[in-house]
């Protein structure tokens, strides 16, 4: 496989800038799993935070991740959907058996514990139609199912903000051919990557303080706003009936500023 692979971590913060905090370049062979504990270990020495929730794509679920997750503070691990189809619905209901549906068909099949050779390797086997006569399942298999449901029973604010994830890689391929870059050589692409992504961190920190900015700005001025919006309404509900002079004001409690 030729090519080169670029792995982009940013911060995922209510009410400030997504900061990129850790940029890997690594050849094409590299998957997508084999980023994610190097990129943890750099956001958290970058920011000086444990990281509490990680959103990332469906290709960064395996086994060890999950595992680096579950004792690296009790860190979620919340993914888009994993690769590969789900064949199967496994319903556990006791240590040596579980009931195992085929989702295409609606077909039940009871599973029992198969003997192994190794001590540590457990698998549940079902008659099937094959050279051997079963069809086997392994603890990866289980796991593999109930981490699938867990993705899917992901909030919609949850899933949004994984989605937010493609649009760092399109800002830094934004300036690409066709999506290739023109450089040769691993250590030209990383200088690539790492002042692309110092540019974007230092866009990004602009943008947020000019909105700030104009935030302050308006909040300043807000309290003239009230009191010419008051003083116009009150203009307008004037009546002269006679020699008398009636002020009448209307209030609306479900509007922040009175209107122009």
């Amino acid at each position: 496989m030729q090519g080169y692979v670029t792995n982009i971590t940013e911060t995922v913060e209510q009410g400030k800038p997504n900061i990129i905090t850790s940029v890997q370049v690594e050849t094409a062979v590299f998957a997508d799993c084999h980023f994610l504990q190097e990129a943890v270990e750099n956001s958290e020495r970058v920011t000086g935070a444990v990281i509490e929730d990680l959103y990332a794509d469906g290709a960064y679920q395996s086994p060890d991740n999950r595992e680096f997750a579950k004792n690296h503070n009790g860190m979620q691990l919340k993914t888009g959907k994993m690769q590969g189809g789900c064949r199967w619905e496994l319903i556990p209901h006791d240590e040596d058996g579980f009931t195992i549906r085929e989702i295409a068909t609606g077909n039940t099949y009871e599973a029992i514990k198969a003997v192994t050779r190794q001590g540590n390797r457990k698998r549940w086997r079902i008659p099937w139609n094959n050279k051997t006569g079963w069809r086997y399942f392994e603890d990866k298999d289980i796991q593999a199912y109930l981490t699938r449901r867990q993705i899917e029973n992901l909030p919609l604010e949850e899933q949004h903000k994984r989605n937010n994830v493609e649009a760092v890689m399109f800002q830094y391929s934004f300036h690409t051919r066709n999506g290739k870059t023109r450089y040769r050589g691993l250590l030209k692409h990383r200088m690539h990557a790492y002042s692309r992504c110092m540019w974007m961190n230092l866009r990004r920190v602009v943008i947020f303080r000019i909105s700030t900015f104009q935030k302050s700005i308006f909040a300043l001025f807000e309290p003239f706003r009230e009191v010419f919006g008051l003083i116009k309404m009150i203009s307008q509900k004037i009546f002269i009936d006679g020699d008398d002079c009636h002020v009448a004001i209307m209030v609306r409690l479900n509007s922040k500023y009175a209107p122009f």
